[in-house]
């Protein structure tokens, strides 16, 4: 233990050498949450075995925070213990699932907020993201590989997130062991990585304690999967690791009998506890399927025998058997979930091993068949794979690659640290730890975290104790002396109340606030008074009655609400009513998935479930207008079974291994199956009437279905790609027509030359093309499915090959200079999500930094971003072409303009428009030629006006506003070629 003297001396030395209670409550910062803004370290603890703690010393833990860390060493246990205080706002006993999302997106939304605050820069590298397989329900996440923080001059900081666990909490108070974690580690000098890159996909671990540190796993997984070509043998693991530990009891008095095992309880590990028993292990009396039921009825724990089950999480007994209290820790999971036990092992001791595993064509994640088949990687598997540097197979074996806790962490211990947050009581750990409280006299609420810290070795129970705006507006209210109970001090203290999740103190606070308003307050605020009231009796009635009738209630008052207010809404009511529409959509989706896998029975079911998810976007639409999200959501309503025939079509190809492996065969082979599909269903109600809703806004109902389909996991620059290709096919066809015809005949010479080289047509298919379309009422080709009624199309699957070559490739998009796949190749770390998000997050954090530190950014860096987001917002645009939304195509379009602007406005380039104002012309041109819109064309003329007109382009330009002969010739000549389109369209 250090003395108080020798901290004395330390602290003068290195002032930044703390305790760790000193280290936790200097480093919070108060002014980043309205409701939490004060922080005491009450209690420190250390976990010991045997389910016990004992008491620290104020000045027996030391940290450092000069280290590469920083303040996160500390900070880390800080951001757990907010994201804890905010639980109970969420904590539910009904199950609704919609608490479940948004406590995910309160969770991912701090955590961006918090570490964009520190001078570091950290990469996501694993967590659980928003789907598994074919599903079409989100879930919030942070996204792998996205950076945090102000990322200047800094080492890089790897964090591991795991918030799945702390969903089950929100909804079963019972249910023992609910958490949010949080793990960084620092990247080592001349090591890429501390933790690597690793998709959302599935490990099977086996974890044994330092007691048993010698067992050779990697040994045993190879053994196990060279006894049979495709499957894991785990009767094969359980006999070698049964004959490992009794080999090793010889030296401690223990066998197999004895080893306590702890393992997560679901179907697919009925193999494991099936070998466990044939293999001498003390499995206890009850049968497998009877365990599974008691977890679901009791606390989700239960051992049986020597093996504990775990209904809802195993990656955290990892900390169990860094106590010492369990020997072996073993089966599938998620990746973030090895990563934890990863670094662990490296931390505590013990041994690690595991391989990836296949599971996306098992439905739902859940390796229904066991562990066959579990080299047999999906196309989005092995994208992923590719993606994210990580091998699946081992290049001397062919099997699945085999990863230890070396493999998988490589960076510095001393600087790594974990926080969990625990959300529920765990009466497992340190002889029970307790969950979120709050103080009803104080208002102060009262959370546990466990910190593992960089340099010290235990599992430390910080108990920390935060100030809140209860607590705030409590103190004001019965401040000694006077009397502080305002109609607004009430007001605050009720939304106080709800943010923490104390309905009844709310709603009797808002009462009295409304009676004191009566007396001295305009009628503004006794609306505003009201209107709060109905929001906080919506919040609260998501707990209450069954999920279905507690989220009608919800929406029933907060549309009461919205009716109270003018035109503001500070309250995100809107944001709610849209929320509540999107998540009954989403029950009702989940219905018909379950239902899908079940046979021929079960799909007819669940198609009788699709219409009535209709009717709950449509609520959704009222509420958000023309996102891009929301109508990417309808377009993938509308062919639901279409897309999940085509990856029913997919499924059946991947299990006999008929994939080819070229890879453009691949995309032809993928096109072609799903060609089958659309062409068997494209009759059916659903599609067939969105294919005249479609016709009607002129969308493409073939693009529309490619994008959920083919290209569903597609970076945007291949999307955008596909979708630039068929549009200008289809312009190329309808515009030329005036020059296709000399002398009455049809000139297919000019047109065949272009299109042989892009398309592979010949004179005779494009002589049949214009035949085509000069058949048709408007004269014009408006749909790249009219095509496939060219009966010349059709023949030696000719049809594939033309569509495959209006997909451009990443080589020649790179050889265009595509703006899209330069960022995604140069710019971007590897993501599993939408790496326009990605892009966007980093804009708005330079922008932060630049306002707060006034550093000048780097200027290819900076321009490049802006030019993204105009680009990715210029793909949404034409997106929504393509599913025939034109207003929002337009509204898009401003987006991408302003994203410009904003570029020009930061500009110390030159030449406004060969770098700049080029950028705007030509969207204006495309989108205004796209959407016959004189408006836009015109506009384009403006901005054009701007670069040519001396005084205008000084003014818009400023400092940047030189200009040469040859740019204003350019310039000129793109003005001519607006004026002929403007004349073209009658403006």
């Amino acid at each position: 233990m250090i003395n108080s003297n020798m901290n004395s001396i330390i602290k003068i030395h290195k002032p930044n050498i703390l305790s760790l209670k000193e280290a936790i409550e200097i480093s919070f910062e108060p002014k980043l949450d309205p409701h939490v803004h004060g922080l005491n370290v009450k209690n420190i603890n250390r976990l010991m075995s045997g389910n016990r703690q004992g008491k620290i010393a104020s000045g027996e833990l030391m940290v450092d925070l000069n280290g590469t860390l920083g303040e996160l060493v500390v900070g880390a246990g800080i951001m757990a213990g907010r994201i804890s205080a905010h639980a109970d706002k969420y904590i539910i006993t009904n199950g609704n699932p919609i608490n479940l999302l948004r406590f995910r997106g309160m969770q991912v939304w701090w955590l961006r907020e918090l570490i964009n605050t520190r001078d570091v820069f950290v990469v996501v590298k694993c967590t659980e993201c928003e789907r598994k397989g074919i599903s079409s329900v989100e879930k919030p996440s942070l996204i792998h590989g996205e950076t945090l923080g102000y990322c200047f001059d800094k080492s890089e900081i790897d964090l591991v997130l795991n918030i799945l666990e702390s969903e089950q909490g929100i909804v079963h108070p019972e249910k023992v062991r609910t958490l949010i974690s949080l793990l960084f580690g620092v990247v080592k000098e001349g090591h890429p990585y501390a933790f690597p890159d690793l998709p959302d996909d599935y490990m099977f671990k086996i974890v044994v304690s330092e007691e048993y540190k010698t067992i050779d796993l990697k040994k045993i997984f190879a053994s196990s999967l060279e006894s049979m070509r495709n499957t894991l043998d785990i009767n094969l693991m359980v006999k070698l690791l049964g004959e490992a530990i009794d080999t090793k009891g010889i030296e401690n008095g223990k066998t197999r009998c004895d080893a306590k095992i702890a393992v997560l309880w679901r179907e697919r590990h009925e193999d494991l506890y099936n070998a466990f028993k044939i293999n001498g292990f003390d499995v206890g009396k009850k049968d497998f399927f009877k365990i599974g039921r008691l977890l679901r009825e009791d606390s989700g724990r239960l051992t049986e025998g020597n093996i504990e089950w775990v209904l809802y999480d195993d990656w955290s007994q990892g900390l169990e058997i860094a106590l010492g209290d369990i020997d072996l820790l073993i089966g599938s999971g998620r990746m973030p979930g090895a990563l934890n036990s990863a670094w662990l092992v490296a931390k505590y001791g013990g041994n690690f091993a595991s391989i990836p595993i296949a599971t996306e064509y098992l439905y739902q994640g859940e390796a229904r068949t066991h562990f066959e088949n579990v080299n047999n990687f999906s196309l989005r598997e092995q994208s992923n794979a590719k993606r994210f540097n990580l091998d699946l197979i081992d290049t001397v074996t062919g099997r699945n690659k085999i990863y230890t806790h070396l493999d998988l962490f490589r960076g510095d211990l001393s600087e790594s640290v974990m926080a969990i947050g625990i959300i529920r009581e765990n009466p497992c750990l340190g002889g029970g730890i307790q969950g979120v409280r709050t103080d009803e006299e104080t208002g102060k609420v009262i959370v546990n975290v466990l910190w593992l810290g960089s340099e010290e070795k235990g599992i430390i129970n910080l108990e920390l104790e935060f100030e809140t705006s209860v607590s705030y507006y409590l103190s004001k209210i019965l401040m000694p002396g006077q009397d502080g109970r305002t109609a607004a001090n009430l007001y605050h203290l009720s939304l106080a109340y709800a943010e923490f999740g104390k309905w009844r103190k709310a709603g009797q606070t808002i009462q009295e606030a409304l009676k004191y308003s009566a007396e001295n307050r305009s009628k503004g605020f006794r609306r505003k008074i009201k209107t709060t009231q109905l929001y906080i009796k919506g919040l609260e009635a998501f707990g209450m009655g069954d999920p279905e009738s507690a989220n009608k209630r919800a929406a029933e008052f907060f549309e009461k609400a919205l009716d109270c207010n003018d035109h503001e809404d500070p309250l995100h009511i809107r944001r709610f009513l849209r929320r509540i529409a999107l998540d009954k959509m989403d029950m009702v989706i989940q219905k018909a998935e379950d239902l899908w896998i079940k046979g021929i029975d079960g799909k007819e079911k669940a198609r009788n479930y699709i219409p009535e998810s209709f009717k709950f976007w449509k609520e959704a639409y009222k509420y958000s207008g023309n996102e891009v999200g929301l109508m990417e959501r309808y377009n993938e309503l509308n062919f639901w079974e279409t897309i999940h025939n085509y990856h029913d079509e997919i499924v059946s190809m991947w299990q006999r291994k008929e994939f080819p492996k070229n890879g453009k065969l691949r995309l032809q082979f993928r096109l072609k199956k799903a060609y089958e599909v659309f062409v068997k269903l494209r009759k059916t109600k659903i599609v067939s009437e969105y294919e005249k809703e479609l016709h009607k806004g002129q969308g493409d109902i073939w693009m529309s279905y490619l994008l959920v389909t083919v290209f569903r996991e597609s970076p945007p620059s291949i999307r955008n790609g596909m979708i630039k290709a068929c549009l200008d096919l289809l312009d190329s066809i309808n515009e030329w027509k005036n020059n296709q015809i000399i002398d009455g005949q049809i000139n297919t010479s000019t047109l065949s030359s272009r299109y042989e080289a892009g398309y592979g047509l010949s004179g005779e298919m494009v002589q049949a093309i214009i035949e085509y379309r000069d058949k048709q009422d408007t004269g014009k080709i408006t749909n790249v499915s009219q095509l496939f009624e060219i009966p010349i199309f059709l023949g030696n699957d000719f049809i594939i090959r033309f569509l495959s070559a209006l997909v451009p490739t990443k080589k020649q998009l790179q050889e265009k200079d595509d703006i899209l796949v330069e960022v995604e190749t140069k710019f971007v770390r590897p993501t599993s999500l939408t790496i326009e998000e990605q892009i966007i997050h980093q804009e708005k954090q330079r922008e932060k930094i630049q306002q707060e530190k006034h550093n000048v950014l780097d200027y290819n860096l900076e321009q490049g971003i802006f030019l993204f987001e105009a680009e990715i917002n210029a793909y949404h645009a034409r997106e929504l072409i393509v599913l025939g939304h034109h207003r929002g195509a337009e509204e898009y379009l401003t987006k991408a303009i302003a994203a410009l602007d904003r570029m020009i406005d930061k500009s110390i380039g030159y030449l406004p428009y060969v770098y700049q104002q080029k950028n705007k012309v030509d969207l204006y041109k495309e989108f205004g030629q796209r959407l016959k819109r004189v408006e836009l064309l015109k506009k384009g003329v403006k901005a054009l006006d701007e670069v040519l007109d001396p005084d205008k382009r000084k003014k818009r330009f400023g400092k940047n506003s030189g200009a040469v002969g040859g740019q204003d010739l350019i310039a000129l000549m793109k003005m001519g070629e607006l004026g002929q389109m403007i004349k073209k369209l009658g403006g």
